[in-house]
């Protein structure tokens, strides 16, 4: 399930609100090069301002189970 879906679902199953206060830009790279495996590499992390320097892209870039 993509972020979005878990903020939506995390604030009705909380009753609370979520907001999106920053984004994220994979790259796929469909196969293997050298050490590195085939699959998604977080590229750059944007978070607005006033919610930075609290983990977020931290908590962001682990794997969704």
């Amino acid at each position: 399930m993509g972020t979005l879906y878990t903020l939506a679902r995390y604030s009705q199953l909380h009753h609370r609100y979520a907001a999106v206060v920053g984004w994220a830009k994979t790259h796929l790279w469909d196969f293997p090069d050298g050490p590195a495996l085939a699959g998604h590499y977080l590229a750059g992390v944007t978070v607005l301002p006033d919610f930075r320097r609290r983990s977020l892209a931290v908590s962001g870039a682990r794997p969704q189970a």
